[in-house]
C-alpha cells in the first residue's frame, strides 16, 4: 500500500510539533561588572534583584532547568544564588572569566549537570533584564515550531 505525500508530510508535521519540548538556560552572570562597582545582577529591578527578576521569567517561561554562569570569586552572588534555592552544584563555574563571555559559554557546553531531558538551550545574558517575559515566550514558541533550527 503506497502513502500519499501530503498524508506522510501531515504525519511528519504532527509529530514534529508533538515532539518533546524542555529548554535549558545558561545565564551569562561570571562578568567583573568593573564599571558599575558592583555584581550588576544584584542591582535593584523593579522591587528586586536583576538576578531574581532573570530567574523568576524564566521560571514563567517554563525553563525546565536554569544554570548561572558565576565568577566563584563573586561570593555575593554565590550567596545571592544559595538564597534563590541554588546549590553549587546547580550553577556553572567559570574559573577563567577575565577570557571573557565565550569562556563562560564554554564552560556551559562542557557543563555535566544538565538534566538528560532538555532538548533546546537558551543563552541569556544577566545584564538584560529589560525583555519582557512575552518576548521570552514568543521567541520559545518559534522555537517549538522550529526544532531543528537555532532562534
Amino acid at each position: 500500500m503506497r502513502i500519499s505525500t501530503s498524508r506522510t508530510t501531515k504525519t511528519k508535521n504532527r509529530v514534529l510539533n508533538e515532539a518533546p519540548f524542555a529548554f535549558g538556560v545558561v545565564i551569562l552572570a561570571a562578568g567583573a561588572s568593573t564599571r558599575m562597582g558592583t555584581c550588576k545582577l544584584l542591582l535593584p529591578w523593579d522591587g528586586k534583584t536583576i538576578l531574581t527578576h532573570l530567574l523568576d521569567q524564566w521560571r514563567i517561561a517554563g525553563a525546565a532547568q536554569i544554570a548561572p554562569v558565576i565568577d566563584p570569586s563573586n561570593q555575593p552572588l554565590r550567596k545571592a544564588l544559595a538564597y534563590a534555592g541554588f546549590s553549587p552544584s546547580d550553577w556553572i563555574e567559570n574559573e577563567s572569566p577575565q577570557l571573557g563571555m565565550f569562556s563562560s559559554l564554554q564552560e556551559a557546553s562542557r557543563w555535566t549537570g544538565w538534566l538528560s531531558t532538555l532538548t533546546h538551550w537558551i543563552i541569556s545574558l544577566g545584564d538584560q533584564p529589560h525583555i519582557e517575559t512575552s518576548t521570552l515566550c514568543v521567541l520559545l514558541n518559534a522555537a517549538r515550531e522550529n526544532p531543528t533550527r537555532i532562534c
